[in-house]
């Protein structure tokens, strides 16, 4: 699974699942939100037919992401979780779904193109965007109405990013880790779960540190993410 996308897609769960203003009886507006959510990342996980090991990890990891979020309770998980499964053999369509969604909690623009992000993340785990995910995905933004310029607009740069990102790393991903190539692959990997831990925002936040430090360490763990990843391929091929 790629460790960069799964931090990015956890990252973005806190921002796009925010309970936001003004919205009338709001804690019930948070399930019935998490359940909007569930059930675009069951069209999209689901749209090729089958649930792949990493897609089944993740979807794990954005419930319990939701109920953090959200602050639900341990047994509403388990309800988004049913909830899930019912949904992916839906033959509701994902159009009617973010048409709906959309229209319950007057999504604005931003938020509304924020999610697609979110769900071509999720896609995107397991390395390839498939014709069946993009045109479930092009379903959700017609159902959230993103026009042509705005859609072409969304994938194009999610491709950029994301597609061709080992490819503008320019920096030696030894060097970003700190470690030398004759180290074993296990010894990588604590060393890398250590820059983790001392660059991730969360725990950075926690500790007090102050907006800019907060920037640079999450653009510091990017860098290692990255690194990370071609280390792994590269001990993959050389098994």
């Amino acid at each position: 699974m790629s460790y960069l996308i799964l931090f990015v897609i956890l990252g973005v769960i806190f921002f796009i699942i925010a309970p936001k203003e003004n919205q009338k009886d709001i804690n019930q507006s948070k399930i019935n939100e998490a359940k909007f959510i569930v059930s675009l990342v069951a069209k999209v996980v689901k749209s090729d037919g089958i649930v792949s090991k990493d897609e089944a990890i993740l979807v794990g990891e954005i419930l319990d992401g939701l109920v953090k979020a959200k602050g639900l309770l341990p047994n509403q998980r388990e309800e988004l979780k049913n909830h899930f499964n019912i949904q992916k053999n839906s033959q509701r369509s994902a159009f009617s779904l973010a048409f709906e969604y959309k229209n319950t909690f007057d999504l604005n623009l931003n938020y509304r193109i924020d999610i697609v992000y979110f769900l071509l993340n999720i896609a995107f785990i397991d390395g390839d965007l498939s014709s069946f995910e993009k045109q479930v995905i092009i379903e959700i933004c017609d159902g959230f109405d993103l026009n042509d310029i705005l859609k072409n607009d969304i994938f194009s740069k999610f491709e950029k990013n994301f597609k061709n990102l080992n490819t503008h790393f320019q920096l030696d991903p030894y060097e970003v880790l700190g470690v030398s190539k004759d180290m074993s692959f296990g010894e990588i990997k604590k060393k890398y779960r250590e820059l983790v831990r001392k660059y991730h925002p969360d725990i950075l936040i926690g500790n007090g540190a102050s907006e800019d430090i907060v920037s640079e360490a999450t653009k510091k763990l990017k860098d290692i993410n990255v690194a990370y990843e071609m280390i792994e391929k590269e001990k993959n091929l050389n098994a």
